[in-house]
C-alpha cells in the first residue's frame, strides 16, 4: 500500500495486521529502504489511541544502519528521542548480572523482664515451681 510522504515523494508502505490489536502502517523510502514512518491505532487504558511516528537520521554503526530520531504524536502527547550514541561490545563487569542479595532483616527485639518499681515485691515466675535444694 504506497503512500505519498509529508514532502509528497512516494513511499513504500507495508500494512501489518496483528490478530489482537488494530493494524499498522510501516513506510520505507523507495530509494534506500529505511523505516521513514509507521502509524496505526494503539490500545490504551484511555481507549484507543491513534499514533504517527517519523523515524530518521539513520546513521551506520558498527556495520549496521541504526536510527537515531524518533518522533511520535500519540493522541495530544509529543514524543521525541534522539539516540546520542550506540557502543557494542563494550565490555561489562560480570557482577552487573549477578542476582541481587536479599537485604538483612534484623530479629525481632525480644522483650526484657521489667524489674519491679514496689519495694519489697517479689518477681513473679512463670511456668513450674522449682524444687528446693
Amino acid at each position: 500500500k504506497n503512500e505519498a510522504g509529508p514532502d509528497g515523494k512516494p513511499l513504500e508502505c507495508v500494512l501489518l495486521t496483528p490478530r489482537v490489536a488494530p493494524p499498522t502502517t510501516h513506510c520505507f523510502d523507495p530509494a534506500s529502504h529505511l523505516q521513514v514512518s509507521e502509524k496505526g491505532i494503539r490500545p490504551t487504558p484511555q481507549g484507543d489511541t491513534p499514533f504517527s511516528s517519523k523515524v530518521g537520521d539513520w546513521r551506520r554503526v558498527g556495520g549496521l544502519l541504526l536510527p537515531f530520531s524518533l518522533e511520535t504524536q500519540a493522541g495530544p502527547i509529543t514524543f521525541t528521542a534522539q539516540v546520542q550514541s550506540v557502543v557494542f561490545d563494550e565490555p561489562l563487569d560480570e557482577k552487573q548480572f549477578e542476582p541481587p542479595q536479599p537485604a538483612a532483616v534484623p530479629a525481632p527485639a525480644q522483650p526484657q523482664p521489667q524489674p519491679s518499681t514496689k519495694p519489697g515485691a517479689k518477681a513473679k515466675s512463670k511456668g513450674k515451681p522449682k524444687p528446693a535444694p
